[in-house]
């Protein structure tokens, strides 16, 4: 017998509303997943319920078109927004972005690398509440590295184990990651609780790899 359909999960479609106000002239940035960006959206609602700030000050870090860092102003009428990246291009998309959605005023995009001590010089400044994280996490074939604002090291968790040794310097209330099943998943879990932190909410969605591409990495099929 089939399962009725009662005992389906949710569907993930029912949470796409949440990416409506996010239509041109709204820009994206070179890369850009519309599955784990509205993965990273409600996991950053959820993160955003455990601030305990009048004014709550959110970083985005590689936040490409600033899409994530930008809903959660509008969630969040008296939060700030600072959002960096390394790629040039991006800042410039996420700046318009702000732009066209009227939050300018409570949103800044710069360039910066999380490697960099200026950063670091940055976010200490800044002293965020919430940390949100949905970088590239595609694990870089051996021997070869990808573009900078995609290559993510040998195991797809570089971006975010820098996010865990600044989150553990800084300690923000709250913070929101995005990664990937190939990126293990459970290196991740030890160096947020190395940094202090517990997983409180985790959001699944399936992407094959190669849906956009149409070819699927030899280099994963293992």
């Amino acid at each position: 017998m089939s399962p009725s359909p009662t005992n389906y999960p949710p569907s993930f479609l029912r949470e796409a509303a949440r990416l409506r106000a996010f239509t041109p002239p709204f820009a994206f940035s070179a890369f850009f997943s519309p599955e784990d960006t509205l993965l990273c959206i409600c996991a950053t609602e959820n993160a955003l319920t455990r601030v305990k700030a009048n004014h709550p000050r959110i970083t985005e870090l590689t936040t490409g078109s600033g899409l994530v860092g930008l809903h959660a102003l509008m969630q969040e009428q008296r939060a700030s927004l600072v959002g960096l990246d390394v790629d040039r291009s991006a800042i410039d998309v996420a700046r318009s972005n702000a732009s066209h959605l009227g939050v300018s005023a409570r949103a800044m995009f710069m360039l910066a690398d999380l490697w960099s001590e200026s950063t670091l010089t940055i976010l200490r400044e800044y002293n965020p509440d919430l940390l949100i994280c949905n970088p590239p996490y595609i694990p870089e074939p051996q021997h070869r590295k990808l573009e900078i604002e995609a290559g993510s090291g040998a195991d797809g968790t570089a971006h975010l184990m820098r996010t865990l040794e600044i989150a553990a310097e800084l300690k923000p209330q709250s913070l929101a990651l995005s990664w990937c099943s190939v990126s293990d998943p459970e290196r991740v879990l030890q160096g947020a609780a190395r940094a202090g932190y517990a997983l409180d909410s985790l959001y699944i969605v399936a992407i094959a790899d190669g849906e956009y591409s149409r070819t699927v990495h030899d280099y994963l099929k293992a």
